[in-house]
């Protein structure tokens, strides 16, 4: 059975996780913690969370507790791979994997990318239309040479299921958890970065965190 909820009961519900989060803050175990913030107010806060609750505890609304600054979720158990990425030594590679695009404008970010192609700062790999596929993809991320950041431009859907979901090139909808174990090989050969160009781009970020790259920045909406 469906029941509805009031909006009186959804914000008296906000209203007690909020106050319980600053309760939480204002613990004498988190006396370094605010310190830290007070120091540094412009720092964006880094949060991990270790143990068996730690993926529905990533989840809490964290951001209400400091407003004026970006709240990055690290998952645990991934911070020891990155330790032991390999050292660079060339020109950083970026693989752009360009999306349908029907309705966006992306000239400017491929004028961008391709200008810094030109000026020798980056070796760059595009997929894009009918050569956009999954199998592509899956492909591509497995190069032996290896990957420092992967840039996505298009639409995409949220989705906590399959990890998020990308419209590709070739107009097939595909879930992150499709090419996950590819995406933990790239992570292993130097992958970095992951930037979704993209709508409700959250449960990609997460996955691709959960792959092991080190950043991904995202669109919440």
């Amino acid at each position: 059975a469906i029941t509805a909820v009031s909006a009186d009961a959804v914000s008296n519900y906000a209203a007690g996780l909020r106050k319980a989060l600053e309760e939480w803050l204002a613990l004498p175990e988190c006396v370094p913690l605010r310190q830290a913030l007070g120091d540094h107010p412009a720092v964006p806060l880094r949060l991990r969370l270790e143990g068996d609750g730690a993926p529905a505890l990533e989840r809490l609304p964290w951001e209400v507790l400091t407003p004026e600054r970006p709240v990055w979720r690290l998952l645990s158990g991934h911070s020891s791979q990155a330790q032991h990425q390999p050292q660079r030594s060339r020109r950083p590679r970026l693989l752009l994997v360009l999306g349908a695009a029907e309705g966006l404008d992306l000239e400017l970010e491929l004028q961008r990318l391709e200008q810094l192609r030109r000026m020798g700062r980056v070796e760059l790999r595009c997929l894009e239309s009918a050569a956009c596929t999954l199998v592509a993809l899956r492909q591509v991320l497995l190069d032996p040479i290896g990957w420092d950041a992967l840039l996505f431009l298009g639409h995409s859907e949220a989705d906590p299921n399959g990890g998020g979901r990308l419209h590709l090139g070739d107009g097939s909808w595909v879930s992150a958890a499709a090419f996950q174990s590819e995406l933990r090989s790239a992570a292993q050969r130097g992958l970095a970065l992951a930037l979704f160009n993209s709508c409700s781009g959250l449960d990609l970020a997460r996955s691709s965190v959960a792959a092991g790259i080190q950043w991904a920045l995202c669109f919440r909406e």
